[in-house]
């Protein structure tokens, strides 16, 4: 995709990053991205991280055992050992602080613990899971919400050794989410308006001659529009349209045809 123009939530992290008080500005990204594919999004992750890694100096031995770790549980997640996790990521040489890769990977094994139990059959105790999970709220939403969460944090300390990392990671995330050609024969069946701190985008349900649907975002600011699909129900839509309006920020979205 060769265009300057960038998803909402993209915009949108690049305004939070510049807040010196803003923890977790890549939050919109990464639950957009861990909506019905939590292992998904630890892998896209993993992925932008990787070549930001130090693959020598004092933390190539942890980046290196943290990423085999890392690939070994996304290739074969059925065989995941979640107490050989818990234990790898808690190893003093784990350096969860350290920016320069291993804290950032460090993020992502616990991440990847979350995307392992929401996978997980049935109902499982939090007794039986390691400590990570045992909050107020059942195990598999808090594991959902450590997905996306460790993705984000990952993300975030990057950034606090490079400043281009909010405009990469935004730049990538609307790459993986959005493309410029528009559905063909195309109607307009929904338009809104989302609105947050300057930024304004006109967001439209488009439905297609073959019966698919799409989203079109238009950027106030005159860029190129974006679209997003094709989806095969109405109900995929509305789920894209909610991850719009993700907390803690407040952001105006209401329908206006």
């Amino acid at each position: 995709m060769l265009s300057s123009s960038l998803h909402p939530l993209a915009r949108q992290a690049i305004v939070l990053s510049g807040s010196p008080d803003c923890y977790g500005w890549p939050l919109g990204l990464t639950k957009y991205l861990a909506h019905c594919d939590p292992f998904g999004c630890v892998r896209w992750t993993l992925n932008f991280v990787m070549p930001h890694a130090q693959a020598t100096g004092e933390h190539a031995d942890v980046i290196r055992r943290s990423i085999e770790l890392l690939e070994g549980v996304l290739s074969k997640p059925g065989s995941a050992s979640l107490q050989a996790m818990d234990e790898f990521v808690w190893l003093p040489w784990s350096r969860r602080g350290a920016v320069r890769g291993a804290g950032p990977l460090a993020r992502l094994v616990w991440a990847a613990m979350g995307a392992v139990v929401v996978a997980l059959p049935g109902n499982p105790s939090s007794s039986e899971l390691p400590g990570l999970f045992r909050a107020a709220e059942d195990p598999k939403t808090s594991a959902g919400k450590i997905v996306w969460d460790q993705c984000a944090t990952a993300i975030q300390m990057l950034a606090y050794d490079d400043p281009g990392i909010p405009v990469a990671v935004s730049t990538a995330f609307t790459m993986s989410v959005c493309h410029t050609t528009p559905p063909s024969r195309f109607t307009i069946i929904r338009r809104l308006e989302w609105a947050w701190q300057g930024l304004s985008f006109e967001v439209a349900v488009l439905g297609d001659n073959a019966g698919a649907l799409h989203l079109e975002f238009i950027d106030r600011q005159g860029k190129e529009p974006l679209y997003s699909g094709p989806f095969a129900r109405m109900c995929e839509v509305d789920d894209r349209l909610s991850l719009l309006k993700h907390q803690p920020v407040s952001i105006r979205f209401e329908r206006i045809l």
